[in-house]
Parts: C-alpha cells; structure tokens; sequence
C-alpha cells in the first residue's frame, strides 16, 4: 500500500506542477497583452477611423486659436540630425459634398488636380534640440513636382489656391511614446489665409501628424498624416504618406 500511496503522490505532484505551469503560461500572454503597443492618431485613422478635428479646438474662438502653444513632451534623442528619404501617398480621400463654398471647391478641385494615389516624395528632415532642450522638427518638406510640399513644421506658405497664403499657428503639438521604438507627434495649425494686402480670404486648420520608428541607428520608418479642415472643423481631404528615410548626418 505505501509503494501505491507514493506513486499517487508522485501524480498528484505532476499534475500540480503542469497546472501551474499552464496558469503562468496564461498570465505572460495576458502581461504580453498588456504591453501591446498603443494605436495613435495615424494608425487609428488609417485604420479607417474618422477625420475629426478636436472639437474643444473650436471652443475659444479665433483669438484664442492665434496664441500659438508649445511642443509637449520631447522626441528621443537618438532622432537628432538630418534625415533624407522617399515617401509614397498610400491613401487618399476628398470631401467635396461637405463644402458647397466656392473656395473649399476651388482647393479640392487644385488637390484632385496635383495629388494622387502612389504619388513619390521626396522627404527632408532635420530633429535638432530646442532652448529647453526638447528634441523637436527643426526643418521638413516633403517635396513634389512643381514646388508642392507638405511640410510637418509650421511655416508662412503659398496657398494651394492662388494668390493666397497660408499663415499658420500652432494649437496641438503632442508628442507620445507609443512602444516599440515608435513615437508620434501630433500638430495642428489654426490657419488664416490672406491675399497679398493680408486681407482675410478665408481661415480653416491643417493637421500634420506623423509616426516615427527606428529601425536601426540610421534608419527610420515614417508614417505622416495629413489632413485639411475648413473653418468648422470639417475635412477637405485626407492622404496618408509612408516611407523609410536614413540619417545622413547627426548635426
């Protein structure tokens, strides 16, 4: 009887240990669950979520919108130099039946007339620190034929519709860590555009988010988001670009 009752607990102690071994098994998966990385703006919307503008932007009114803010939050410092590479519009949409005003017909007519699906760009970017610090977009284009470019900083431009331009100030400039070496910044311009006697034209936003993963010291993927609202928030168009770029210099 004590030879049988030992070899009962013999597998009564293996059937415990494989129990155990499955609960433990069960709870890395779930703690593998949990450190999934996040789904920013770009992905989300890429995914297919809608174009929305934050409506707590439209709260203040237009004085509120032209005090400019700061960046929050800092890129690593691993991005700091000059990168150069190629980007592609991957996805693209317009807007035309929310905007029955001549102008915003006017700019999706120019969209639809210079940009595509598959279009190639050349991208430009400069990561230097700022006075506090904080690793920031110092200089970007991303350049198309016939001098169109989409830059991620915010800058006095030429409209796409002419002869206006674009004088943009900062209301959203979001940096988050979203794992797995990716990081994504979020900016969003309240833009007034103005005639060559800076007459008010019209006034709307521009959103330049963009996704950046490293994928070695001098190579980098890159997702940017762009989107253009009118004056109540609502989308003009939409085009997702994505592309690798490599660092060419560290200064």
């Amino acid at each position: 009887m004590s030879r049988i009752n030992r070899l009962v607990e013999v597998l009564v102690l293996v059937v415990a240990l494989s129990t155990s071994g499955c609960f433990l098994d069960g709870a890395r998966a779930q703690d593998t669950r949990q450190r999934e990385p996040l789904v920013g703006r770009v992905e989300e919307i890429a995914g297919g979520g809608q174009p929305l503008l934050p409506r707590d932007l439209l709260e203040g009114g237009a004085a509120s919108l032209e005090t400019g803010v700061k960046q929050s939050g800092t890129l690593p410092l691993a991005f700091k130099g000059q990168w150069e590479g190629n980007v592609k519009i991957t996805q693209m949409d317009i807007y035309p039946a929310q905007h029955p005003e001549p102008y915003c017909q006017q700019f999706i007519a120019e969209i639809k007339r210079y940009f595509r699906l598959g279009k190639n760009g050349i991208l430009e970017l400069r990561f230097a620190p700022t006075t506090d610090g904080k690793i920031t977009v110092d200089s970007s284009n991303v350049r198309f034929f016939r001098g169109l470019a989409i830059g991620l900083t915010s800058q006095v431009s030429p409209a796409l519709v002419p002869p206006g331009t674009n004088v943009p100030s900062t209301v959203r400039n979001d940096v988050q860590e979203l794992g797995a070496d990716r990081v994504e910044q979020i900016r969003i311009d309240y833009v007034r555009i103005v005639d060559q006697w800076r007459r008010p034209i019209t006034t709307g936003f521009t959103e330049v988010s963009a996704l950046y993963q490293m994928q070695a010291p001098k190579r980098m993927r890159i997702k940017i988001l762009n989107i253009d609202y009118d004056h109540a928030g609502k989308p003009l168009w939409k085009c997702l670009l994505e592309g690798n770029a490599r660092r060419w210099s560290t200064q």
